[in-house]
């Protein structure tokens, strides 16, 4: 479930900032980091380390989707 997760997270979630002249960049370096602390943090509140791995994984994603939710609804 993590690889799949992961495949998912980069390949088919829209960057929220790719109008923005260097989105990439800013996706990369400033949104992807941010994104994953606070979908970790947002996890953790529901989800003990250990007891179900891909329970624990497929929640991540769903956060971490629902984060970019979020930011694409924020931008302009």
């Amino acid at each position: 479930m993590a690889s799949i997760s992961t495949f998912i997270r980069l390949i088919l979630l829209p960057n929220p900032f790719e109008e923005i002249e260097f989105g990439f960049l800013i996706n990369l370096l400033i949104a992807e980091p941010l994104f994953h602390i606070l979908a970790f943090s947002i996890v953790g509140k529901f989800y003990n380390r250990g007891d179900a791995p891909t329970l624990g994984s497929f929640m991540y994603l769903v956060a971490y989707w629902g984060l970019i939710l979020l930011a694409q609804g924020i931008l302009p």
